[in-house]
C-alpha cells in the first residue's frame, strides 16, 4: 500500500509506524505481565486443587488462568508480528535509517554552529574539523548503504569546486563519481522483458555487464537488429519511491533546522518529476536534440523513440514496439563512443601522479593543497596546447608517411592504414568557452535548461564533438525570468551592486535588513567568480551564507531560478577541476545576456 502512496504520505506513515511500533511494544510488555499473572494464578489453582475443600474454586481459577494465558499468548504474538511487520516496511526502514544515523550528526553540527556564532574563522575551523574528520567516512558508509539520493548527493559533493564543501566530505564521496552498485542481471532482463518483449526478437546483443551504474538505473551496451549500436538505460525497481521518501526526510529536517534551504530543496522536488520517467526523459532528449541542432560540434544522443529512423525502418524486419523502445523504466538510445570528462579528468590524474611518480590520490591531495594562483600555474598556456598538439599531429603524420614506405619498400600489396583513435590533446580552453557558448544558447535563446550538468554528463567523442546526456532534469525558463537572468548577469559582471541588488529584489529575493550589500554577495556567489573578493571577505563559497546570515538573513529566496543558479555552479565547479578556479559565469555569458535583452525588448 505505501508503494502506491505519494512520498509525503508515506513518509507520514512510516513515522505513525514508528509510534505504532512504541505502542506494540508497551503491548507486548503488557501482555509479558498478563502472562506471568496468568502463571501464578494457574499454579495457585493447581496447588489448592490439591485439597478438595477447594476443588470447585480451584477448577474456577484453573480455567480463569488457563483463559488469561491464551489471551497474553496471542497478544504477545501479534505484538510480536506487527513488529515485525513494521520493521520490514522499507518506507519505515529507511526513515528510521535517516533518523537513526543522519540526525545525531545534523544534531551536532547544529549545536557546534550555535556555539560558533560570532566567533573567529579560526575559532569556527578549530571547532568544525573534528567533526568533518569523524562524520565524512560514517555518511559516505550510510550513502553506499543506502542508495539512491544520497548517492546523487555525494556525487553532487564529489564534483564540488574549491572550498565550496569540507574536503573531508569531497575525498570521501570521491567512489562515487562515476559507478554505483549495479543489480543484477537476472533483475535487469525482467524489467526490459516486462516493457520491451523479448530480448532476443529486439537486440542482435545485450551486454549484461553495466557500461555505468548511477543512482537511479544503469545502462548496458546493446545492438539492435539491423545494426545499430545503442546504450539501454533501465531504472531500478524501487529507485522513485526510496528517492521521493529520502527527499521528504530532508525536506523535514529542513522545516526544522535550516529553513533556509527549504526552497532549494523544493525546487529539487519539482525538478525530479521527470527524472523516473523515461518516456519523458526521452521527450526533452528529442527537444534538446532540436535546440542544438545549430551548435557545431555539439551532439545528443537520438532516443529509439516512434520517430528513430530504426523504428520507422522495421528494426531490420523485426518486429518492434509501435511506441517505440521508450517506457517508464526503459530507455533505448543511440550510444556515443568516447569518454565522460570525470573519466578523462581521472585519467589525465593518474597520467601526471605517474610521471612524478606518486599515486593518484597523493597527486590529488597536492592539487587540492594548493591555492588558486598554484593551479592556475599548473595550467598549460593556450599556446602550449596548441604547440603541443601541432606536434602530436606532424609525429602522427610522419609515423605514417613511414609506414606508407616501408609497405612500398616491402613491395607488399597496400593495406588500409589504421586511424589513430586516440583523442589526443584536449583543448580545455576550447572545452571552457564551448561550455557557456552551449549555456548561453539554452538558456537565453531556448530557455530551455538541463540541470544537472556534472561531469559525468559531459561526453568528449572519439570524432572530437562534445556530447550532452542525460536530460531527466530539465528547467524551462520564460521570456521574463530570461530578462531578470540576463539583467543579474550584467550586474554581476560590470560589478553593479546597486542593479545586483535591485534584479534579485524584482527576482523575489528578500533578506530581513534588505541590505544592497547581501544581494550583491549572493549574486556574485551564484554567477561570479568565488575567488573574488565579495565571495572571499565572507570566507569563499563554504562560509558565505553562514556569514551573510549573520548580518542580515534571508527570508525569501531566489525561486524559480535556483536550478539555473545550480547549473552555474555545477559548470563552474567542472571547470574548476581543469584549473579554472577563478571562472565567472558573468563575465563569460555576457555577451548572450546582452543579445537576449536586445531581442527581448525589441
Amino acid at each position: 500500500y505505501l508503494e502506491a502512496c505519494p512520498s509525503d504520505v508515506a513518509v507520514a506513515m512510516a513515522a505513525g509506524q514508528l509510534a505504532l511500533l512504541v505502542a506494540c511494544a508497551a503491548s507486548a510488555l503488557g501482555g509479558l505481565a498478563l502472562l506471568v499473572s496468568a502463571l501464578v494464578a494457574f499454579v495457585a489453582s493447581l496447588l489448592m486443587a490439591l485439597h478438595s475443600a477447594f476443588r470447585f474454586v480451584a477448577v474456577v481459577l484453573m480455567i480463569v488462568g488457563g483463559g488469561a494465558l491464551a489471551v497474553s499468548l496471542f497478544q504477545g504474538g501479534l505484538s510480536a508480528w506487527t513488529i515485525r511487520a513494521t520493521v520490514r516496511e522499507e518506507s519505515f526502514r529507511r526513515v528510521a535509517m535517516f533518523v537513526w544515523k543522519a540526525m545525531p550528526m545534523i544534531v551536532h553540527y547544529k549545536v557546534v554552529k550555535m556555539r560558533t556564532m560570532g566567533k573567529s574563522y579560526d575559532e569556527v575551523l578549530k571547532a568544525s574539523t573534528p567533526l568533518h574528520r569523524f562524520y565524512a567516512p560514517r555518511m559516505r558508509a550510510f550513502a553506499q548503504e543506502m542508495q539512491g539520493l544520497y548517492v546523487k548527493t555525494a556525487q553532487m559533493v564529489a564534483a564540488s569546486g574549491h572550498g565550496v564543501f569540507p574536503q573531508e566530505y569531497v575525498d570521501e564521496c570521491q567512489v562515487f563519481i562515476e559507478d554505483c552498485k549495479p543489480l543484477p542481471f537476472g533483475e535487469i532482463l525482467d524489467i526490459v522483458e516486462r516493457d520491451l518483449g523479448p530480448l532476443d526478437e529486439i537486440f542482435e546483443s545485450f551486454d549484461e555487464m553495466p557500461l555505468h551504474t548511477a543512482s537511479i538505473g544503469q545502462v548496458h551496451v546493446a545492438r539492435l537488429h539491423g545494426g545499430v549500436d545503442v546504450v539501454v538505460k533501465v531504472q531500478h525497481p524501487t529507485a522513485e519511491r526510496n528517492f521521493r521518501i529520502d527527499l521528504e526526510c530532508f525536506l523535514m529536517v529542513a522545516r526544522l533546522a535550516f529553513p533556509e534551504h527549504l526552497e532549494q530543496f523544493e525546487e529539487v522536488k519539482r525538478a525530479f518529476v521527470t527524472e523516473f520517467d523515461y518516456t519523458k526523459e526521452a521527450a526533452l532528449q528529442r527537444e534538446a536534440i532540436a535546440h542544438c541542432a545549430t551548435l557545431e560540434g555539439v551532439v545528443v544522443p537520438q532516443p529509439i523513440d516512434h520517430l528513430h529512423p530504426a523504428c520507422r525502418l522495421g528494426n531490420g524486419g523485426k518486429a518492434i514496439r509501435p511506441g517505440g523502445l521508450c517506457t517508464k523504466d526503459v530507455l533505448v538510445m543511440e550510444r556515443l563512443y568516447g569518454k565522460s570528462l570525470a573519466v578523462w579528468s581521472n585519467e589525465v590524474a593518474e597520467m601526471f601522479a605517474f610521471e612524478q611518480g606518486i599515486t593518484k590520490d597523493e597527486f590529488l591531495s597536492k592539487m587540492k593543497s594548493m591555492t588558486p594562483d598554484e593551479l592556475e600555474q599548473q595550467r598549460p598556456s593556450r599556446m602550449g596546447l596548441w604547440l603541443y598538439s601541432a606536434g602530436l599531429c606532424a609525429t602522427q603524420v610522419a609515423s605514417a608517411a613511414v609506414d606508407m614506405i616501408s609497405t612500398l619498400d616491402s613491395r607488399h600489396s597496400l593495406e588500409p592504414i589504421e586511424d589513430d583513435q586516440s583523442q589526443g590533446i584536449i583543448d580545455i580552453y576550447d572545452l571552457r568557452d564551448k561550455l557557456f557558448w552551449i549555456q548561453g544558447h539554452m538558456l537565453f535563446e531556448c530557455g530551455f535548461l538541463n540541470t544537472d550538468p556534472h561531469p559525468g554528463n559531459i561526453m568528449f567523442l572519439d570524432d572530437g564533438r562534445l556530447g550532452l546526456i542525460d536530460w531527466g532534469q530539465v528547467k524551462r525558463l520564460s521570456p521574463a525570468h530570461q530578462c531578470l537572468l540576463a539583467r543579474l548577469i550584467l550586474a554581476v559582471a560590470d560589478e553593479d551592486e546597486v542593479m545586483a541588488a535591485r534584479t534579485l529584489r524584482e527576482i523575489g529575493m528578500r533578506t530581513v535588513r534588505d541590505l544592497d550589500w547581501t544581494y550583491s554577495r549572493y549574486a556574485h556567489f551564484y554567477l561570479g567568480s568565488w575567488m573574488d573578493e565579495p565571495v572571499q571577505e565572507l570566507g569563499g563559497p563554504l562560509r558565505l551564507e553562514e556569514n551573510c546570515n549573520r548580518i542580515d538573513p534571508i527570508q525569501e529566496g531566489i525561486g524559480e531560478l535556483i536550478m539555473p543558479m545550480r547549473n552555474q555552479i555545477f559548470t563552474r565547479q567542472g571547470l574548476a577541476m581543469l584549473g579554472f578556479p577563478r571562472v565567472s559565469s558573468a563575465v563569460m555569458l555576457r555577451d548572450a545576456a546582452v543579445r537576449c535583452l536586445q531581442r527581448l525588448h525589441k
